[in-house]
């Protein structure tokens, strides 16, 4: 790693501290691992004209983002302060239009194999989130159980769920569900168009 490279990493990590204050994810060793050493490899790839590894490379960095929890619009936001850092470090003249072209076309191509594979990691994860809830709920005992179209449990806060989804059903105007990953969005969904 040359000093420039260490140059563009320091202030990378100052911009994103300055961004995200307490609220970032990623402690300096975490973000050094995940975004400076994953770009190091890409950049290697695509230098040495390997697309396929720089393809499986990047796909390997949007997996390890979404393993490590870190928000999409955090990843999007670091990667624009990757490039300001770059800039800012190595003020240059602009590059001819077909070079920059170049630069803006793989930018996106990585956000797209990052963003894909972040989202399929997450939806691995929250369908495997969903069948240990699955599995719970058959331990229940047979007097705690109740179940309203798919969805399992009597606590009061299921049955104000329950209430919820009834009313909801009654509407025509459209529904947003939300929550985090894992907390069966889905099954609320499909009990509401069972209703």
């Amino acid at each position: 790693v040359c000093s420039s490279d260490l140059e563009v990493m320091e202030h990378w990590y100052r911009l994103y501290v300055l961004h995200f204050g307490d609220a970032r994810s990623l402690s300096e060793l975490e973000f050094r691992e995940l975004f400076y050493n994953a770009l190091s490899r890409e950049t290697k790839d695509l230098l040495e004209g390997h697309m396929d590894r720089y393809a499986i490379d990047t796909i390997r960095t949007g997996e390890m983002l979404c393993e490590r929890n870190v928000p999409f619009a955090e990843i999007v936001v670091s990667l624009h302060l990757y490039e300001e850092s770059a800039y800012e470090v190595f003020p240059t003249p602009p590059p001819p239009l077909a070079i920059y072209t170049a630069f803006d076309k793989l930018s996106h191509i990585r956000m797209i194999l990052l963003a894909d594979a972040y989202f399929r990691s997450a939806s691995a994860s929250a369908g495997a989130r969903i069948q240990v809830l699955e599995r719970q709920a058959t331990l229940l005992a047979q007097e705690k159980r109740s179940s309203f179209h798919g969805l399992v449990g009597s606590s009061p806060a299921m049955r104000r769920l329950y209430d919820r989804i009834a009313a909801a059903a009654g509407t025509r105007g459209t529904i947003l569900i939300f929550g985090e990953s894992g907390t069966g969005k889905e099954l609320v969904a499909r009990a509401i168009h069972e209703c």
